[in-house]
Parts: C-alpha cells; sequence; structure tokens
C-alpha cells in the first residue's frame, strides 16, 4: 500500500478539522493541494480519481474498463436519507420504506479512526448485473459525517470490497 492521495484544500472546516470548501474551486482554477487533515493508506491498484470542492479523496479502482469510484468527503445530512438516496441510485427509483429499514438493520457496525461507523452494501434488484454501493458513513464531533463511498459495477464493488475495508480501517482523521 502506498500513502497520500489528492485533496480539497482550504476552505472552512468540519468536525474532525476536514476541509468542507474549497475556495475558489467552483472556478475550476484552483489546483488540488494535499493536506494533512486525512491520512490513509491507499490500497495497491488504486488509482487518482476525480476530485472536486467537497471530495478529501477520490480514487478509481478494479479493472479500467469495470471501474468503480471511490470518495470520501464530510458533508451532512440524515442517515436514513443519505441510505434511501443510494438504495434510489442503486435500483433506479425511491426505494420503500421497508427496504430502507432493512438496510438500515443489516448495515455492519465498525469504527473508523476511532470512531463509531456504519458499512451499507447496496445493490439493485439483480445483484449480478447494474451498480452496487458500498458506503460507509461516521459521524463527526460537528454534526456532520464522514462519506467512504465506493460505486459502480457489482462485481467490481465486490471484488474490492477487501480492499476498501482495509482503507477504511486506515483512516485517520
Amino acid at each position: 500500500m502506498s500513502q497520500g492521495a489528492p485533496f480539497a484544500d482550504g476552505g472552512t472546516r468540519a468536525g474532525g478539522g476536514l476541509p468542507t470548501t474549497s475556495p475558489g474551486s467552483e472556478t475550476g482554477t484552483r489546483p488540488v493541494k494535499p493536506s494533512d487533515a486525512l491520512k490513509f493508506e491507499r490500497p495497491d491498484g488504486w488509482r487518482d480519481g476525480k476530485m472536486s470542492s467537497m471530495r478529501l479523496a477520490a480514487f478509481n479502482v478494479g479493472p479500467e474498463a469495470e471501474s468503480a469510484e471511490v470518495t470520501v468527503m464530510a458533508a451532512g445530512g440524515d442517515l436514513r436519507a443519505n441510505v434511501a438516496r443510494w438504495i434510489g441510485q442503486v435500483i433506479g427509483e425511491q426505494p420503500a420504506t421497508d427496504v430502507v429499514d432493512t438496510a438500515l438493520e443489516n448495515a455492519e457496525k465498525l469504527d473508523v479512526s476511532g470512531r463509531p461507523a456504519q458499512r451499507f452494501l447496496l445493490t439493485g434488484t439483480d445483484a449480478d448485473s447494474g451498480n452496487a454501493i458500498d458506503a460507509t458513513i461516521v459521524p463527526l464531533d460537528s454534526g456532520a459525517s464522514m462519506f467512504i463511498k465506493m460505486t459502480g459495477p457489482v462485481a467490481t464493488v465486490n471484488e474490492q470490497r477487501d480492499a476498501l475495508g482495509s482503507f477504511l480501517q486506515s483512516l485517520k482523521f
């Protein structure tokens, strides 16, 4: 594993000292610079991904032709609303209440950077095709949350699940 990755730079800070905005990034002219706010070990084979003003880190993982994207960001939002939105992204419609309830009940409980977290593996109705999301939510002291989210083809998300788990365990913020 190698250390480091691209980060959004500057701006105001969320709980845990993480940047939530990047002044000037709305113009697309501000360069992305490393930040000391987030530390981790990058799994072998993970490539730099597309950064934005909200992303603290971004990677492309898996084979080029079937690549998944991993993003790390701090943001607000209710746990249930985020899980419902993610389910909607993989099934293509607003999920039923009982589907969201089941996802919340089945969340994997873990610690990330010394904080309690919940991890969700979400797939559409056809678990062998389409897209999947493997997302972890870590509440921060500020009331915001850290979101670590992998989105991509079901096969790639499943193949990268252990690597994402290692990445989660290496995160420090």
